[in-house]
């Protein structure tokens, strides 16, 4: 049986990659993902309205994360 699990580090320097969610599908594997980073866009996005670009997280939205999702192989 096959999974797909969205993986995500919010530093790719600091940090290894970590299982966010499993999914049946790769369908439901990119739409958690999308989820997932819309959430954190917006948030982003609303605090550098309110601080001021240059001191919510800097200036581009996830500079040093990574996220991708993985088929892995489930045995008996």
């Amino acid at each position: 049986m096959e999974l797909y699990e969205f993986l995500y580090t919010d530093c790719i320097y600091e940090s290894a990659m970590a299982t966010m969610s499993l999914h049946l599908t790769k369908k439901g594997a990119y739409k958690a993902m999308r989820e997932f980073l819309e959430t954190g866009y917006m948030q982003w996005y609303n605090e550098r309205i309110i601080y001021g670009k240059n001191r919510a997280y800097g200036d581009k939205f996830e500079t040093h994360g990574h996220w991708a999702v993985k088929s892995i192989e489930v045995k008996e």
